[in-house]
């Protein structure tokens, strides 16, 4: 889901800006749609380096709270398992927004996005979106787990199954990345 803007605030993206000093890194905010969406783009200047300049999004804290709070009954029983790194000593967090998009749940260090599907994932227009989403994530260097809402209330073992194999996985993967990088 993207941001919608909050209501008070001006509409106007130019009014959100501050500099920095740093590389020169403008991230726009477009309105597409009635809603925000963002998109970064680096500039060189031929004279070297000038300050960043950086829009500050609409509050999207709001937006997560409220997607805790309305979370299902797969991602609550979820929840319970990998909250207070009670899952392999990982930290996950709940509905994190990444982009234009909320992760119903995120581990960071990893660089991992388990995300619960119900049956409102089962049409096509859904299907297409999720595809969206996930290649969006995986463009920001996330591993992408989709399970369904049946399975985390039905065979939770299995599930977490899944994640402990997926972060083995991403372990080894960043373990042979490093010993490649040293030869």
């Amino acid at each position: 889901m993207v941001p919608e803007a909050t209501a008070g605030r001006n509409d106007n993206p130019q009014d959100h800006i501050r500099e920095e000093n740093c590389s020169f890194e403008a991230l726009s905010l477009l309105r597409v749609n009635d809603h925000w969406t963002s998109f970064s783009q680096r500039c060189a200047s031929e004279e070297g380096e000038g300050p960043r300049m950086r829009v500050q999004p609409p509050d999207r804290s709001d937006k997560a709270r409220d997607l805790r709070q309305r979370s299902t009954e797969s991602e609550a029983l979820l929840w319970e398992h990998l909250r207070n790194r009670r899952f392999q000593g990982r930290k996950f967090r709940r509905q994190r927004p990444i982009g234009p998009y909320f992760a119903d749940f995120c581990c960071e260090d990893l660089r991992l996005v388990v995300e619960v599907d119900g049956g409102s994932h089962d049409n096509e227009h859904a299907a297409e979106y999720d595809r969206e989403r996930d290649e969006y994530m995986r463009q920001c260097g996330f591993t992408v787990v989709r399970v369904r809402d049946d399975d985390v209330v039905q065979h939770i073992d299995e599930v977490k199954m899944i994640l402990a194999n997926t972060i083995s996985r991403i372990i080894f993967d960043r373990v042979v990345a490093t010993n490649t990088d040293r030869q």
